[in-house]
């Protein structure tokens, strides 16, 4: 064999090896597991300089909508991850001239192609949400990948999810569960799952230079602001009170006219726990709170000292989940309390609203929270004092 051919089946082997190092590589990222983002949160610092941490950062800000937010349950559908060409823009995009909240077409918001304006052509939770902590925990995370790494498009990739976040609020201060989803129950302002609260506390942490925002300019801090004291007042506004004694939030309410509504068919308007108790921990976050934010927090605690339900305990029992009473067992609350009776309800897939847990069906007594220990975050001793 000649010198001519060794050096050319030389060359041949490197290629391939090259080839098969770059593919396998390729493989490998795309077959990380990768959780909920929230998950990764609470890491040593210098975790967010490993490569586990960077592989997956870079898949966060690859699965980033154009919006500048995330979907929910994103990372369970990696592999289907739609690319960002034009094609599949043109084709997952309707023609519009109406952005939410009656704004005008805003580019990076919307599709803008020839000057026309598109807007999403997609289904509801395929779009960005704030529920169950997305969209807030990835901007939190890429802060911190940006803190520990220095790397700009992780900075990039926060401030767009940050400003999505001040141009998703509602002018009364309010967030719906997903940006740009009209006429559905999505679109109404929601506490549901700590959707808004998770807001409020991301944006507070920003106004406040909290890390990992050190890197915030103050132009941005500064809207940042405005859009946080809107949210406290729509807070405010929406405590439910009754004959004028306040109690505590819904899970939902009109995105107008801030009146509490019901989410999903087998969750009421009504006056809500757990919800309340994420609304209570950021008021009382809020530094030199007003009298109004401090006579809020009092009368919700007030409230829920009043509903709490003693010596009972809500429990498993052949198959099926039960009311028992037990002797001195913690304080328990009901999920919902009927506004104006503040009698613990019970509602299931046909609307219908039960006074007993044990009238709605057993799918719906197993698979929902509709007993819980929620304001035991407020007080170790499980007790509830003004």
């Amino acid at each position: 064999m000649n010198k001519k051919l060794i050096t050319i089946f030389i060359i041949i082997l490197l290629s391939g090896f090259f080839i098969y190092t770059i593919s396998n590589k390729k493989t490998n990222q795309e077959n990380i597991e990768v959780k909920e983002i929230k998950n990764y949160l609470n890491k040593d610092d210098s975790w967010y300089t490993k490569k586990e941490a960077i592989n997956i950062a870079n898949i966060v800000v690859n699965n980033q909508n154009l919006d500048g937010g995330w979907k929910k349950d994103w990372q369970l559908f990696l592999n289907n991850h739609p690319t960002s060409n034009i094609n599949y823009l043109i084709n997952a995009y309707k023609e519009t001239h109406e952005h939410i909240n009656k704004k005008v077409c805003i580019p990076g918001l919307n599709l803008v192609i020839n000057g026309r304006c598109y807007q999403a052509k997609i289904k509801s939770w395929d779009k960005s949400t704030i529920d169950n902590d997305y969209t807030t925990s990835e901007i939190t995370f890429l802060a911190k990948m940006y803190q520990e790494t220095k790397k700009v498009k992780y900075k990039n990739a926060a401030l767009k999810g940050i400003k999505l976040l001040l141009i998703w609020q509602y002018d009364n201060g309010g967030y719906s569960q997903i940006f740009n989803d009209f006429d559905t129950y999505h679109a109404d302002i929601t506490f549901n799952d700590y959707a808004m609260s998770n807001v409020m506390i991301l944006l507070q942490q920003i106004a406040n230079k909290q890390e990992p925002f050190t890197f915030i300019d103050e132009s941005l801090i500064k809207n940042v602001r405005v859009s946080l004291e809107k949210g406290i007042d729509c807070i405010l506004k929406t405590q439910i009170e009754v004959n004028g004694i306040k109690s505590a939030w819904a899970q939902q309410y009109d995105k107008e006219q801030l009146i509490p509504i019901g989410g999903r068919i087998f969750e009421p308007a009504a006056i809500s726990t757990k919800e309340s108790i994420e609304i209570i921990k950021f008021l009382q976050s809020i530094p030199n709170p007003s009298k109004e934010i401090n006579e809020a927090i009092n009368s919700a605690i007030k409230w829920l000292n009043s509903v709490k339900i003693t010596d009972t305990k809500f429990i498993y029992q052949n198959n099926d989940k039960v009311i028992i009473h037990v002797q001195n067992a913690p304080s328990i609350w009901a999920r919902f309390y009927e506004i104006g009776t503040n009698k613990a309800i019970f509602a299931d897939y046909d609307g219908t609203i039960y006074y007993d847990v044990s009238q709605i069906s057993l799918e719906r007594r197993l698979n929902y929270d509709w007993y819980g220990y929620w304001p035991n975050k407020l007080f170790k001793s499980g007790e509830i004092h003004v």
